[in-house]
């Protein structure tokens, strides 16, 4: 019985962890599809705290652009890694941003470069896969 309720608890999670997922890569695509656009710059390099001893920091590009409406953004880039290096102040990318709210809904790819999704952004379905396989092997250990 623990097995099957933990079973059903875990595919439940997948299947909300998928649902998640599924939504945020509909929200990039709109954003790819029928976004504005617009070139940002890199206006400084900022960094996250590594989270366990022995990990190094997060580096990422902070960026900046202005609307179509005339209004200056400036965001962090939302992806990153721990060369410090890889950033430059000056740096320029595509950014796709969502008019109505362009500092919360936005997606910044390397200039030049074409738009994907990014594995970070298909994280959510592939845990959502591991719980749905969970929970099937628990709910079936039971039978």
């Amino acid at each position: 019985m623990k097995n099957s309720a933990f079973g059903i608890i875990a595919i439940l999670l997948g299947v909300a962890t998928g649902i998640y997922g599924v939504i945020q890569i509909q929200n990039i695509n709109n954003l790819l599809d029928h976004g504005q656009q617009a070139v940002a710059e890199t206006v400084s390099v900022d960094y996250s705290i590594a989270q366990k001893p022995g990990e190094r920091p997060t580096f990422y590009p902070v960026v900046s652009w202005r609307t179509d409406a005339g209004d200056t953004v400036t965001v962090a880039a939302g992806f990153g890694g721990p060369d410090e290096k890889a950033y430059h102040k000056g740096d320029r990318y595509t950014v796709f941003y969502d008019p109505d709210a362009p500092d919360e809904q936005f997606y910044v790819t390397p200039l030049g470069e074409a738009p994907a999704v990014r594995w970070l952004d298909a994280v959510p379905l592939g845990i959502a896969v591991v719980f749905v396989a969970i929970g099937l092997s628990l709910v079936r250990s039971r039978h």
